[in-house]
């Protein structure tokens, strides 16, 4: 063991750890920048801006949602090389930040499209949410859905916290200087953290799940016989396609409902204080769900927890079309759909290492994650302009219960693929 390497040995926990820690918080202020303070400024910002519309706000997120893809597309196969991820979130972070931050300034939907879409775009490969999970996903093999649940619980975290946290600080200094607090909190918070990154525990002289000792070798013996596809090899399997699609149409709901929630349920009668807690009762639900979802996954199968999930979110996105203005139950929808999309967040990332390995997981994401990216940017546009058209929700609430029931169904078969016709590839440098 090398000097340069001793300390991550001398810690006295499991470094893994240390990438779940930071994987959290960077998911927090990733997503609480991108979605939902969003989805609170909006409202101000229309208020003011009055010439624009619902759709003009959330297309430029559906447009730095395709930026995104493109982008991933090209460099997402870093995220498997030994420090590929650590730069990509640090070029996303900062990116990031100027996204946010330069929003403050728009005055006409098009720069709006611009800062929060196009370079809120070009940030997107290095997206906390992408990048850690990869990562997360190496540093763990028994105690994965664990290490996942934990670090995709800061996604949740951030519905929980942000929407108060914003609705208080526009009270204070209106939208404008919200932005650009948002923006310098993405820049100070995600790059130290991305500097914690390692791609795997081989690289700096560990082993999966912090195993050692008398562990050592059975540790060794799992991260042997955890068989891996290469991007190319799953690419050419039918269930990769299945997955990527049910994932897809789960991801349509994942925007859709909930950066649009704060909205409705002012129309409905809400006050804006009100909706803001409604969110953040969203938010603590999807923290819940992270440990409830990664439970039925670690004693059935994630393919089965992924359908049984499917189901469950048709039927409580179905019944915001029946219950109208009738305030407690809008708060019980907003919490079961907090439970269902904080349940889709942790499978999502850990069906792929499960049906794949571990050791390519970086390459197959940066394809499949930015096609289940597109369905996500199409779900806050099919809602507001469902709204822009009829003035109401209705349409757009239908389609989103019809997606997540072709999640359930494409899912169904879906079955794991065998690995009898592998053998094994080198991981890049």
């Amino acid at each position: 063991m090398t000097g340069q390497l001793a300390w991550y040995v001398r810690t006295p926990f499991f470094y893994g750890w240390a990438i779940v820690a930071a994987a959290f918080f960077a998911n927090l202020i990733s997503t609480g920048v991108q979605l939902w303070s969003l989805s609170v400024l909006v409202v101000p910002m229309l208020d003011e801006l009055a010439d624009w519309s619902r759709a003009d706000v959330f297309g430029a997120m559906t447009v730095r949602s395709w930026i995104a893809t493109a982008g991933t597309l090209l460099l997402g196969r870093y995220m498997d090389r030994r420090y590929g991820g650590m730069a990509l979130m640090v070029a996303g972070g900062v990116l990031g930040g100027v996204s946010a931050g330069m929003a403050a300034f728009v005055r006409e939907p098009i720069e709006f499209m611009l800062w929060f879409g196009v370079v809120g775009g070009i940030a997107g490969p290095g997206q906390a949410y992408i990048v850690s999970n990869a990562i997360v996903s190496k540093w763990f093999i028994r105690r994965r859905a664990r290490a996942l649940s934990l670090s995709t619980m800061g996604t949740g975290a951030a519905a929980l916290v942000m929407p108060l946290a914003v609705t208080a600080l526009i009270g204070a200094a209106g939208w404008r200087d919200t932005w650009i607090v948002l923006g310098v909190a993405t820049v100070i918070i995600t790059v130290p953290l991305a500097l914690l990154m390692r791609r795997q525990p081989e690289d700096v002289g560990l082993l999966p799940d912090g195993d050692e000792g008398a562990d050592a070798d059975g540790a060794a013996s799992r991260a042997s016989q955890e068989r891996s596809f290469t991007a190319r090899q799953a690419l050419r399997t039918p269930t990769t396609w299945l997955m990527a699609g049910a994932m897809t149409m789960a991801s349509v709901s994942i925007l859709g409902l909930p950066t649009n929630l704060v909205p409705m349920l002012t129309d409905r009668g809400l006050g804006s204080e009100a909706a803001a807690g409604a969110l953040t009762l969203y938010g603590a639900m999807s923290v819940t769900a992270r440990f409830g979802w990664g439970w039925v996954a670690q004693r059935t199968h994630v393919r089965t927890a992924v359908m049984l999930l499917g189901v469950y979110a048709t039927v409580v996105t179905s019944l915001f079309l029946v219950v109208g203005g009738f305030t407690p139950l809008l708060f019980v929808l907003a919490a079961g759909t907090g439970f269902a999309v904080g349940g889709i967040v942790v499978l999502n990332p850990l069906s792929w290492p499960t049906y794949f390995g571990r050791e390519h997981v970086g390459a197959i994401m940066a394809v499949v994650m930015p096609i289940t990216a597109i369905g996500g940017s199409t779900g806050p546009y099919i809602m507001a302009k469902a709204y822009d058209w009829t003035g109401d929700y209705a349409i757009g609430i239908g389609i989103l219960a019809a997606a997540w029931a072709a999640c359930a169904a494409l899912m169904r078969f879906a079955k794991p693929p065998r690995h009898a016709a592998l053998t094994p590839a080198p991981l890049p440098a």
